[in-house]
């Protein structure tokens, strides 16, 4: 099953009872079974009352609700899923995943819960609810990058910090409004280790590149690099209308293009100046850079500075490097009124 919005589904309920009529109120399935790119909300059964059964992957999970454990998903697998505003009228704690076989690079808002018995591998997985058992810290946020099969190993039964794992405050763990780690704010970008992934796909469920800079965030979703990186060049003006899948900030802020990609951006300036966009090349790489409509192809190891109009209003640009490797620097007004090269 691909694709798939579930919403308002439900089954009977019953306390103690087995089988599709008590559980899975959106999707029950064998072990076996799969469902890939769906939302599944405001559904619930006495357990998963959004899955039960299945292996979900990049799959979204809100506002479910189960009577006894896993508000999102019970007795499943989760890959690159986001969960949250899921409930469990039982116990609080239920109200996310639930007695889970495997979670990998999940999100969830609201809760993981397991049994000390259940050897769940949790993967890259980043839980800003709460997790139980091992503590439960309301105040505190879990991250993982490493397979926690040993989790429950701690004498103090608070979460196992070993073999890469975080705990922190909540406040180190920001997200945006789409639950995506926040740059400058969140712990866990770039911490995800890909290699122990299972299901790994190229982009999120959101459609994020999954891989920058060769690194990945825990979590199901990948930080948005665009509204930093344009207060970064710019300190405002500049809006990444779309940008290829290798396109991305780097450490030292600033923007790098690999052959092949391309990043179209918009440029608006309310006073007049010349616009300077100022770029480098390595590498003996070429780019292509147009400003609204007019071409000019760059070639050559160096630094080089486009210096352009000066009447105010708002520029498409579009950057796309034709060999090599390109970073882009910076965007703003400036005073000369020619093209130069330095």
């Amino acid at each position: 099953m691909k694709g798939f919005t579930l919403f308002d589904g439900c089954t009977e309920g019953v306390s103690g009872a087995t089988g599709a009529d008590h559980n899975g109120g959106g999707v029950y399935s064998s072990a076996i079974g799969w469902m890939e790119n769906c939302i599944v909300s405001n559904c619930a059964a006495y357990r998963g009352g959004g899955a039960f059964s299945t292996r979900a992957v990049d799959c979204t999970f809100a506002g479910n609700r189960a009577t006894y454990g896993g508000g999102a998903m019970s007795d499943a697998r989760a890959f690159g899923c986001l969960t949250y505003g899921n409930t469990c009228k039982t116990w609080y704690v239920n109200a996310g995943l639930f007695y889970m076989y495997e979670i990998d690079r999940c999100t969830c808002e609201d809760s993981i819960s397991q049994t000390p018995s259940n050897a769940t591998e949790i993967r890259n997985t980043l839980v800003r609810g709460t997790y139980f058992p091992n503590g439960i810290l309301s105040n505190k946020v879990y991250a993982s990058a490493f397979n926690t099969a040993k989790l429950y190993s701690v004498p103090s039964g608070y979460f196992n910090t070993e073999n890469g794992n975080i705990s922190t405050n909540l406040a180190s763990l920001g997200v945006d409004g789409r639950y995506r780690p926040v740059i400058g704010e969140n712990v866990a970008i770039d911490r995800g280790n890909a290699s122990i992934s299972a299901n790994l796909r190229e982009k999120d469920l959101s459609g994020t590149q999954r891989i920058c800079n060769g690194g990945m965030d825990i979590g199901a979703l990948e930080a948005d690099w665009t509204d930093r990186y344009a207060a970064d060049i710019s300190g405002g003006g500049v809006v990444v209308i779309s940008a290829g899948g290798g396109v991305c900030e780097t450490a030292s802020r600033k923007v790098r293009i690999p052959a092949g990609e391309i990043m179209n951006v918009a440029f608006t300036r309310n006073s007049s100046g010349d616009r300077r966009v100022e770029f480098v090349l390595a590498d003996s790489s070429s780019m292509s850079v147009s400003v609204n409509g007019a071409v000019r192809v760059y070639s050559g190891t160096g630094a080089y500075s486009l210096v352009y109009g000066n009447v105010p209003g708002t520029d498409e640009i579009s950057f796309e490097c034709l060999s090599g490797e390109a970073e882009i620097i910076s965007m703003r007004l400036a005073k000369a009124v020619a093209i130069t090269f330095r």
